[in-house]
Protein backbone atom coordinates (compact mmCIF):
# COMPACT_ATOMS: atom_id res chain seq x y z
CA UNK A 1 0.00 0.00 0.00
CA UNK A 2 1.28 3.79 -0.48
CA UNK A 3 0.47 6.21 2.35
CA UNK A 4 0.80 9.81 2.12
CA UNK A 5 1.12 12.02 5.11
CA UNK A 6 -0.46 14.87 4.97
CA UNK A 7 0.52 18.81 4.81
CA UNK A 8 4.09 17.70 4.47
CA UNK A 9 3.04 14.70 1.81
CA UNK A 10 5.12 11.91 3.09
CA UNK A 11 5.34 8.87 1.20
CA UNK A 12 5.42 5.51 3.08
CA UNK A 13 5.20 1.99 1.52
CA UNK A 14 3.91 -1.41 2.64
CA UNK A 15 3.96 -4.45 0.96
CA UNK A 16 0.65 -5.92 2.42
CA UNK A 17 -2.70 -5.22 3.50
CA UNK A 18 -3.45 -4.25 7.15
CA UNK A 19 -6.54 -3.12 9.29
CA UNK A 20 -6.01 0.91 9.01
CA UNK A 21 -5.59 0.94 13.07
CA UNK A 22 -2.39 -1.17 12.63
CA UNK A 23 -1.28 1.23 9.52
CA UNK A 24 -2.06 4.11 11.77
CA UNK A 25 0.24 2.73 15.19
CA UNK A 26 3.15 1.65 13.10
CA UNK A 27 3.33 5.20 12.16
CA UNK A 28 2.51 6.52 15.37
CA UNK A 29 -0.35 9.10 14.70
CA UNK A 30 -3.57 8.82 16.89
CA UNK A 31 -6.43 8.21 15.53
CA UNK A 32 -8.71 10.98 16.89
CA UNK A 33 -6.25 13.52 15.52
CA UNK A 34 -6.76 12.29 11.66
CA UNK A 35 -8.72 11.23 8.79
CA UNK A 36 -7.88 8.64 6.43
CA UNK A 37 -9.09 9.19 2.47
CA UNK A 38 -9.26 6.07 -0.21
CA UNK A 39 -9.80 8.07 -3.21
CA UNK A 40 -13.29 10.33 -2.60
CA UNK A 41 -13.71 7.85 0.41
CA UNK A 42 -13.57 8.30 4.01
CA UNK A 43 -12.26 5.40 5.78
CA UNK A 44 -13.05 4.19 9.36
CA UNK A 45 -10.69 2.55 11.51
CA UNK A 46 -11.91 -1.14 11.40
CA UNK A 47 -11.60 -0.15 7.49
CA UNK A 48 -9.23 -3.41 5.69
CA UNK A 49 -6.59 -1.44 3.10
CA UNK A 50 -4.99 -3.77 0.86
CA UNK A 51 -1.47 -3.61 -0.54
CA UNK A 52 -2.67 -2.14 -3.64
CA UNK A 53 -4.71 0.75 -2.10
CA UNK A 54 -3.23 4.26 -1.97
CA UNK A 55 -4.32 5.96 1.12
CA UNK A 56 -4.26 9.79 2.59
CA UNK A 57 -4.23 10.55 5.95
CA UNK A 58 -5.14 14.45 6.94
CA UNK A 59 -4.40 16.13 9.82
CA UNK A 60 -7.53 17.72 11.74
CA UNK A 61 -6.82 21.23 12.54
CA UNK A 62 -9.07 23.14 15.04
CA UNK A 63 -9.10 26.44 16.32
CA UNK A 64 -11.25 28.90 18.23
Amino acid sequence: MKVIVLPGGEVFHHDRGASLIKVLKKLDLDPQTVLVARGDELLTLDAQIEADDEIRIIPVMSGG
